[in-house]
Parts: structure tokens; C-alpha cells; sequence
């Protein structure tokens, strides 16, 4: 990958001097990228599981056809830890302003061309095929985004206390925003749209309205400028020739914990909330799909993104690993109650107004960790291999996860004979999943004050 020096490096006018830049507008544009990251995320992960299946693999028996299509969605994670490695490579060589906007190129032209694949039957094998590759590229792309933004918001926020919680975890907060504009955009298709037309075009529409989202958040983060801190490691000639080796070197136990610490963080929210959520709701006739949709994501968009923040500024305050701690134990509780009570709430008067807001207090407390993870994962990994530690953990635990959500999902569903039946073995995985995590993240510890702090 040529990347070249952006030789705005050279003067002090394109870097960000500590504590003088407001971060409003960088901390939008920096989050831009994980909006979008979550948003197709969401979109791609409802389509794949209800459109692709007609689409790109009609050949094969309806549960075939579903597991290939969830493994087409799924193989966006495969490229996760190559991007890791690459973007974490030149982020903590060249700077993470210029790498961020490499980022979102590559999301730009797998979403655009996710639009434009024909179906199986027009070009035949190649539609899968395509799609798989598009989906690889589109996990290359944001398999550098979240540690990018993370890093560099930290960065841009080192030594403002509270601000630099809040900042941090404004990524994460972003994906609850993505989730729920893709959540928004399927709605509004759903309701407009005849099905068949939506199932012979009107899927694209998404993925196309994603891309012009990104090419708008490539063209403003040339404006952005350069965090001081990576700045400072630049001049002093401390950047190290091969980053995204040596971090392994000295920090691969906090690379391994730090991954399975993040399982239950996506895990969780997607049983409860995102991909499966509204079916799941569907299913047991508690409200109708996709109506239901407009109220389970707005609900959990909200409580996302401020659970999100309150854990970042929590975690300053308190620590991160507490507050994370403390996100994971309050998802193990209230995920099996959530799964317990949801077949029940059908058959009772305001069944699905108490099962949006149980799901919406399970995503609260869910995203209070995820929030904390950001600012302590910046904390764990020094400036000069900072994007590169941050990245293979985050892009190892999405591998996890992706494989997790997607093609053992699909296989749990059909072990229970249907959406309606899987409750049960929703709940048991998350509580594997959460127990995992609570090890793995007491396990994880700084090597000792952070620069960033």
C-alpha cells in the first residue's frame, strides 16, 4: 500500500497543539467512520440474512442458503486483523490523520459496489463471488477505522480529564447512531416499497446512500489535523521501523485478553437489539416486523450513545476497567432476564413497550462498558504503537465475534427450529460469552501512567 508522508507533518500549522483545538468538529468527523462502520454492519447483516439468501444462492435449500449468505456477511471480519496489521502499521509510522482517510476509501468502493452486484441469476456464480470479495474489502476498509478514531481522539484529548473520557468513547457512541440510521433506512424501505421491489432493488439503496456518507467523510478528514502526541514521538525520532510487529512482541498477552474482553460487547447487543432483535420480536408476535423496528432502534440508539459516553467519562474518573467490568456483569444479569421474560410478553397488556425498554436498559449498561473499553484500550498501548495494539485487539475480538454472530447464530436458530424457539440458546451463549469476558478483562493491566493521561 503506497501511503506517502502527508507533508503537512512538516508544519507546525497542521498539528493539533495540546489543550488549543476545540474537538466538536474533529471528534464528529473522526466518529464519521464508525457510524458508517456500524450502519452497513446493520444493513448488511438484516439483508444478508433475509434478501442474499433469494438473491445470491437460490440453488441451495433455504438453510444452506442462509448460512452461505451469513458467511458472505461474515467474511468482512476475515480481513479485519490484515487491516489491523496494515493500518496499525502505517498509523503509528506516517500519522493517524492520513491513514483515517485510506480508511474510509476503502469503505467508499466496497459500499458502492455491494450496490451495483447482480444477481445470481443474471451473471450466475459470480454474484457470490462478488459479494464475498466486496464484503472482505468493506472489512479491510473499517478493520483500521475504530482504533484510528480512537487513538486519535485520545490523542487529540490527552490531559483534559472528563473531555478525554467523552471523546474517546465518541466512536463507540457513533455505532449506536449508525445501527440506528440503518435501523431508519430499512424502516422507511420497508413501508414505501413493495416487497418485491425491495427485494429486486431496493436492498442497493442503502449501501448507496453508506457510500456517498463516506465519500463526504473522506473529503473533511483532510481538515483534520495531527495529534501532538504522535507529533511529539515523530520528532523526537522515537517512531518505530516495523510497529505492528514489535507491539506483539512486548504486549501480546494484553492483545489476546483485550480481544475475547470485547466479545461481549457486541455479542450481547446483537442477540438483544441489532440484527436479531426486531425478527426476534417479530417472531413471538409481541409487535409487528418491521414496524417494530422504528421503536426497538430509536430506543436503543438513545440509550447507546449515552451509555457510551457516561462510560467513557466514567472511566477516567474511575478507571476503565472497572466501569467495564461493570458493563459485562450487568449484561450477564439482565440478558437471561431479558430472554426469560420476552416469550411472556405477548400475552400481556403494553407487552412490547416493557420489552423495548428492558432491551433498552440492557443496551445501556452494555455500551457503559463499551465506552470505558475505548479510553482504557488507548491507556493499555503506548503512542508508538498505540493504533497498531488498539487494532489487533479490537479487529481479533471482531473476528471472534463475527464468526460467533453470524454462522453459529445461524446454526442455533436451526438447532431450535425457528427464530421464536432460540431465546434459550441466545441466553446461553451470552452467558458463556460474558463469563469469558469478565476474565479476560480483569486479566488485562497497564504497564504503568499512560502519556495520554
Amino acid at each position: 500500500m503506497g501511503m506517502q508522508v502527508d507533508d503537512g507533518m512538516e508544519g507546525k500549522s497542521n498539528i493539533a497543539q495540546p489543550g488549543s483545538q476545540r474537538l466538536i468538529f474533529p471528534g464528529i468527523i473522526a466518529g464519521l467512520g464508525t457510524m458508517f462502520e456500524w450502519y452497513d454492519f446493520f444493513i448488511a447483516g438484516l439483508i444478508a440474512a433475509t434478501v442474499w439468501p433469494e438473491i445470491f444462492f437460490p440453488k441451495s435449500v433455504p438453510l444452506m442458503a442462509l448460512l452461505l449468505s451469513m458467511l458472505a456477511y461474515a467474511s468482512s471480519t476475515f480481513a479485519r486483523p490484515v487491516a489491523a496489521a496494515v493500518f496499525g502499521h502505517y498509523g503509528d509510522r506516517i500519522g493517524r490523520k492520513q491513514v483515517l482517510i485510506y480508511t474510509m476509501l476503502f469503505m467508499a468502493v466496497a459500499s458502492f459496489g455491494t450496490a451495483a452486484v447482480p444477481s445470481y441469476a443474471a451473471i450466475g456464480i459470480l454474484a457470490p463471488v462478488l459479494i464475498f470479495a466486496l464484503r472482505i474489502l468493506m472489512g479491510f476498509g473499517v478493520g483500521g477505522e475504530w482504533q484510528g478514531a480512537v487513538t486519535y481522539l485520545a490523542e487529540l484529548a490527552a490531559g483534559r480529564g472528563a473531555s478525554r473520557g467523552f471523546w474517546s468513547s465518541f466512536p463507540s457512541a457513533m455505532s449506536g447512531v449508525g445501527m440506528g440510521l440503518g435501523g431508519l433506512s430499512l424502516l422507511i424501505l420497508g413501508l414505501v416499497m413493495p416487497h418485491q421491489e425491495y427485494i429486486a432493488w431496493g436492498w442497493r439503496v442503502p449501501f448507496i446512500v453508506g457510500g456517498f456518507l463516506v465519500v463526504f467523510g473522506v473529503i473533511a478528514r483532510y481538515r483534520l489535523l495531527e495529534t501532538h502526541l504522535f507529533t511529539k514521538v515523530k520528532e523526537a525520532g522515537q517512531v518505530l521501523r516495523y510497529p505492528a510487529f514489535s507491539v506483539w512482541r512486548y504486549q501480546w498477552r494484553n492483545i489476546i485478553l483485550f480481544a475475547f474482553a470485547m466479545w461481549p460487547f457486541t455479542i450481547l447487543p446483537t442477540y438483544v437489539s441489532d440484527i436479531f432483535g426486531a425478527p426476534l420480536i417479530a417472531a413471538l408476535h409481541i409487535a409487528p416486523f418491521p414496524y417494530n423496528y422504528a421503536a426497538t432502534f430509536v430506543a436503543r440508539g438513545i440509550f447507546s450513545v449515552i451509555g457510551a459516553l457516561l462510560g467513557g467519562v466514567l472511566a477516567v474518573k474511575y478507571g476503565g476497567k472497572i466501569v467495564m467490568l461493570a458493563g459485562i456483569a450487568a449484561g450477564l444479569v439482565l440478558t437471561p432476564i431479558y430472554f426469560a421474560l420476552l416469550p411472556h410478553m405477548a400475552t400481556i397488556s403494553g407487552g412490547f413497550a416493557y420489552t423495548v425498554a428492558l432491551a433498552s436498559v440492557t443496551e445501556l449498561a452494555q455500551y457503559l462498558g463499551y465506552g470505558a473499553m475505548a479510553v482504557f484500550a488507548a491507556e493499555i498501548f503506548e503512542t508508538k504503537w498505540r493504533y497498531s495494539g488498539v487494532g489487533y485487539g479490537m479487529q481479533l475480538g471482531a473476528l471472534i465475534y463475527g464468526l460467533t454472530a453470524s454462522v453459529l447464530t445461524a446454526s442455533l436458530i436451526g438447532m431450535a427450529h425457528g427464530l421464536a424457539h432460540v431465546g434459550p440458546l441466545f441466553s446461553e451463549a451470552t452467558v458463556i460469552v460474558s463469563v469469558i469476558g469478565l476474565i479476560a478483562t480483569a486479566l488485562l493491566r497497564k504497564a504503568g501512567k499512560s502519556e495520554i493521561e
